[in-house]
């Protein structure tokens, strides 16, 4: 069973940027098999997971960590659950709370 997880690691390490869905399905998959068998364990880092360069966001307009960008501006957002949105929704999808409008 680790041997698996390890090697489910290791693809989400390798993805290759095309995808975001299928980014989010192998992190989800790992994130189960981790929890059912080895609680506690950390595999994979979301803050090293490969991505296209995703533009500087504001924080404050964006309340939720960025991890990954696919080719087709698809990205993995999201604190204790992942969901996917649109590089355009972040940029402009968002409202920024009004003491941070200038």
């Amino acid at each position: 069973m680790k041997e698996a997880a390890l090697r489910l690691a290791e693809q989400i390490m390798n993805w290759d940027r095309e995808d975001i869905y299928r980014l989010r399905d192998m992190i989800n998959d790992l994130d189960r098999l981790v929890k059912q068998h080895f609680p506690g364990e950390k595999f994979i880092d979301l803050s090293r997971i490969p991505s296209v360069p995703v533009p500087e966001l504001d924080v404050a307009c964006v309340p939720y960590p960025v991890w990954a960008m696919d080719v087709h501006e698809r990205c993995l957002v999201g604190d204790r659950e992942l969901w996917v949105e649109s590089l355009e929704d972040l940029l402009y999808g968002h409202r920024c709370p009004p003491d941070q409008l200038s």
